[in-house]
Parts: structure tokens; sequence; C-alpha cells
């Protein structure tokens, strides 16, 4: 099997080129358009540099968006996405009302940071939830991408009917089995005339589709990915990473001799009209260094994860079904802990089982639902609401108008699922891996990043308050943005390794490590970023676990392949230096 020649094919190749750009004039056009002359500034009074100066890649993704009225922005992390997120409604004529989608974690920074931050020395759009109005400039939502994924987002574009969407860390609309991934393109066919813009610095985690549907609906037919579904996924099998890739076949017209194809056509993806990449422009000034610390690993823990891997079988015996439960437990397992199910009601054995059983099975059936959603019927929650139109038929009359779904395990799910309540419980078998953490803490000043908030809870608690944990929520939220720096913080990376500008830290402890690349980019990005001050920016990885080492070799890999699809230079490919890794690749670089 090889990519043959199709019409996509031709187009594609037909596309002209991007010429030189002349940063410095889009520089003096934008900012003479869009920039707002003012003294007295209070820029300082945000912890970051003035912002009265536009730099050459958002000037040239503003101009991009004016003359091709859309954009596929692979720009780096720190390379200041939020201006263009911002001005990018002022870019398009005749934009009224424009949506910005971005983790629902950042809202909070861009509402009451980033807005009044930028608005020292940039005009911005109204704002949809103030009542101060101007009334020439558009009207700016800002979303977040888990408001798609409930049940009031169902129809949340179609209500507001922008003229245009910006997708700010695009990467979350990369996943198409994601209740919000395909609400958000189901909805989009029923808006033609909307407008698109995606910007990340991670729009490709491990495969073309990743970010092929973002460019159709971005720059149609500018498109340098084919637009028929089927010859997106022919182009995927051929420059995929995988043991089972095709023939490149026509694809190979875009290298030069003896280059790769994927190198090759990712060059041609990045001087396409319409697509911005921030290329191998650095985003920091600062050198990163990244390196492996050992840490010892706890007898218990380490007798328990040999167990694990050889009988499945948790501490506490529960054997485990799901590869996602196993690599979870082989996770949390490496930091001291495990989960279970605390059985707060002491509930009967045989009604636990029954319990276990029938929740497995009803999740089962609502994954394979969710592989061909259709609406009304893309989230677990909506398909809950069908199944129970189906069996109970005792809805409103409204209510009976919408799909109905004969689920084969929805009946038996009902009858036992209140009878139980349990709740997962964090099981400790060691706490010296917390220790290890938190003597980095004290020792240095800088940020522990961990995916797993027992783990951040329990360091702080044996603080004495010498340290904080900021997990999830709005409120956390608002305390990372006024964090000073001069103190150790304990983070998760859940909730704020994505968009957090965090440059007043040089040091880092990665306690959990992220298993692709995307999230190891994000994170080196929050202290490894325009503004940072340090010479050196440094990430100390622990990898005293074979998982840990998995993962992180599984990072890096996928992170070669990120700056190859995209040209974005990606921090673990190209920019660390490795130290005190066992595999003889690191510290070469």
């Amino acid at each position: 099997m090889r990519v043959y020649h199709t019409k996509d094919f031709t187009r594609v190749a037909a596309l002209p080129r991007r010429g030189p750009v002349d940063h410095a004039a889009l520089q003096a056009k934008w900012t003479e358009k869009l920039g707002r002359k003012n003294d007295r500034c209070k820029c300082a009074t945000f912890g970051r540099m003035c912002c009265n100066q536009i730099r050459p890649i958002q000037a040239q993704a503003l101009e991009e968006i004016s003359t091709q009225g859309g954009l596929l922005g692979p720009i780096g992390v720190g390379h200041g996405k939020s201006l263009v997120d911002l001005l990018a409604a002022f870019a398009l004529p005749g934009v009224k009302k424009a949506v910005l989608l971005l983790p629902p974690q950042l809202k909070v920074q861009m509402l009451e940071f980033d807005i009044p931050y930028y608005g020292e020395h940039w005009i911005m759009p109204n704002l949809a939830s103030s009542e101060w109005h101007h009334p020439s400039r558009p009207n700016l939502y800002v979303v977040g991408y888990s408001e798609l994924s409930s049940k009031k987002g169902t129809d949340l574009l179609m209500r507001i009917k922008p003229d245009l969407i910006i997708a700010d860390e695009a990467h979350a609309l990369r996943k198409p089995s994601a209740v919000r991934t395909s609400r958000f393109y189901g909805l989009m066919a029923h808006l033609p005339q909307t407008k698109f813009i995606a910007m990340s610095g991670t729009l490709v985690s491990k495969s073309f589709m990743d970010w092929a549907p973002m460019a159709k609906q971005a720059l149609k037919e500018g498109s340098p990915a084919p637009l028929f579904h089927p010859d997106m996924e022919l182009w995927a099998k051929a420059l995929d990473p995988s043991d089972e890739q095709i023939e490149p076949g026509v694809l190979e017209q875009f290298c030069e001799p003896g280059m790769p194809v994927g190198l090759g056509y990712g060059v041609h993806v990045i001087s396409t009209p319409g697509v911005v990449s921030s290329g191998d422009a650095a985003s920091c000034n600062s050198s990163l260094v990244v390196e492996a610390v050992y840490p010892l690993m706890p007898p218990e823990c380490k007798a328990a994860i040999k167990d694990l891997e050889r009988t499945w079988t948790r501490p506490d015996g529960e054997e485990l079904m799901w590869q996602f439960d196993y690599l979870r437990a082989l996770d949390t397992l490496s930091l001291g802990f495990y989960f279970r199910w605390k059985w707060v009601h002491n509930e009967p054995l045989d009604l636990r089982t029954e319990w276990l059983d029938s929740r497995a099975d009803w999740h089962k059936e609502v994954r394979q639902k969710l592989k061909h959603p259709r609406p009304h019927l893309d989230s677990p929650g909506l398909l809950n609401d069908a199944a129970k139109r189906f069996f109970r038929r005792d809805g409103t009359e409204q209510e009976d108008e919408k799909p109905k779904w004969k689920a084969e395990t929805w009946e038996r799910w009902q009858e036992v699922k209140d009878k139980c309540h349990p709740l997962p419980e964090a099981v400790w078998l060691s706490g010296a891996l917390c220790d290890e953490a938190l003597a980095w803490a004290n020792s240095t000043v800088g940020i522990v990043w961990t995916a797993w908030p027992c783990f951040g809870q329990r360091v702080v608690s044996s603080s004495r308050g010498s340290v904080q944990y900021l997990g999830a929520g709005d409120d956390a939220a608002r305390e990372v943005t006024r964090l000073s720096g001069r103190e150790s913080v304990v983070l998760s990376s859940r909730a704020h390794g994505t968009g957090r500008n965090l440059q007043q830290f040089s040091r880092n402890l990665l306690c959990s490590v992220p298993g692709n690349g995307t999230e190891f980019e994000q994170i080196l990005g929050r202290t490894h970023r325009q503004g940072q001050l340090a010479d050196e920016v440094t990430v100390q990885v622990w990898q005293h676990s074979g998982r840990y080492r998995e993962t992180f070799d599984k990072a890096e890999t996928l992170a070669n392949y990120i700056q190859e699809a995209m040209g974005t230079n990606q921090r673990l490919a190209s920019v660390a230096q490795y130290l005190n890794f066992a595999s003889p690749i690191k510290g070469t670089k």
C-alpha cells in the first residue's frame, strides 16, 4: 500500500509557497493599527515585562489571519499566543462576535490577568460577560473547552453564532473520540461561514490526524492536508511513526533527495500561506538542563510493582482488568501509594461485586457508543438520558422528541448504582518519596510538579506551612498568578502545566513524568519562556522506576516527531541539555 495521486494531492502540491517575511514592517503595521500609547502603564504590577512591543511571530500571525481568513498556528510555548487571541477579531473585517476557546483552568487567568495586562498597550475587544461595550469593537466570548462537553454546551456555539472561533491550546481538539471534539466539528458543520483559528505549540502529538481536521476547518481549500477524510487517513499511515508505515508514494515529491518524507512534507506545510510556525525561533534565551535523578525506591513499593507486573493485582488483592487502571497503578506505586475503593457504608461483599461488575459493563458500553457520536448522543451524560427515555418513557413531550437508546447494560446498572457509595481512597505504602520532594523544596526555591493531588497534599502536610500546594479550581488559579518566585510551591501538573506564566521560577522537580511530548513541552514552557531572567532553567526528572524511565523515553520520541511534523522546536528534541540519564542517547545532545 502507498499514497497515490488524488485530486486532494494535486490541490496540496499546487498551493502557493510563502516568500520571505518582512517582520519589521508587519510589527510596525499592527502596532500602528491596534497599539495604544500609554506612558503611564501599569505593566510592572503584573510581574511581567512591558507589553508595548509586538513580537515578530505575533505580527505575522495577525497578517496571515487578515489575508487568509483563518490560521493554523503551530506556535511554540512561550511565543505570546495570548495577545494573538485577543487581537485576532480585529484582524478579520466584519467580525462582530468571536469565541475564544481555551483550557478551563486558564479562563480566570485570561479574564482577570491577561486582558487587563495587554489592555495597557493594545486595543481590547468587548467582553461578552461585561456590561461595558465599545460600539466599534467585536464582542469576545471566553469559553472553556469543558463547557463544550457539558449538557448545556450541546448547542452553545449555535446560540452564540460567532463570526470567528479562536482555539488556543488547540491540541484540546485533537482526540476525535472526545465529546468536545465531536461536538465542535458537528456544530461547525452548521456554521459554514464561521472563520477558525487553531494555535498550539503542540498541535500534533503522535499522528497526522491530530491536526489535519483543524487545517481543513481553518484554511478550507488552502489546507496543506487533504480535505477528504479517507485521504487524511492514508497520508497518516505514511507519515505517522509506526511499525506499520506504508510507502509514502507521491508524498516523496515534497522532499529533497535523501530527505525523510516527514521532514520534507513538514517544510511544505509550514511554508503554506495561512500556516505560521515559530520554527526554531527561541522563546527563551536561557539554557535548559533536564537532569535525571534517582531517589531511592522504597522496598515495599518495589515489591508491589513487581507483583503488579507479574499478576496485574494491586496490593489490596484486586485484579485489574483494564490497561488504564494497570498503568495508573504503576504510576502511583512509583510514588508510594495506590487507589482503592473505600466502602464507607460497609456494603456486603456480594453487593460490592455486583456494583463493580455492572459499573464496568455500563462504562464499556458507553465507550463503544461514543466511538460513533450523534447529536444529543455525544457524552456519557446524554447517553444516560437517552437510555432513560427508552426504558422509562416518562419524559416530557419535548424530551420525547430527543433520541432514545436501548442500552443493554443500563437497567442492570440502574438497579444497583445507588445501593453502594464507595469513595476512592489513597493507600500509602511509604511516604519516603514525599519526604524526598519536601527536602528538595526546602533546599532550593522552585516548583515541585505532581499529577496526583494526594501526593502534593501529603508533601505540604509534612512541611508545617513552609510550602503550599495549588491544585484545581479558580481560587488556585488566582493564587498561581500571585506567586512571587521567592518560595517553593507544589503545583498540579494537570491544573497548571499548560498556559501558566511562571518565569519567576527557574528550578523544577518533576515527581510525575508526563507520558507524551505535548504535556512535557507544556510543563517545560512554564518556566523556560520569554521573560525568564535566569541564565539557566533546570528541570529534574524522577527516573527511579521502570515505568517512569519508559514514560520519559516515550515523551522524547514523540517530541522529535512533533518537531519534524510541524517545524516547531520542541525543548526535549533540540533545546534541552541532558544530564545523568541511563540511556546512552541521553547526555549527547
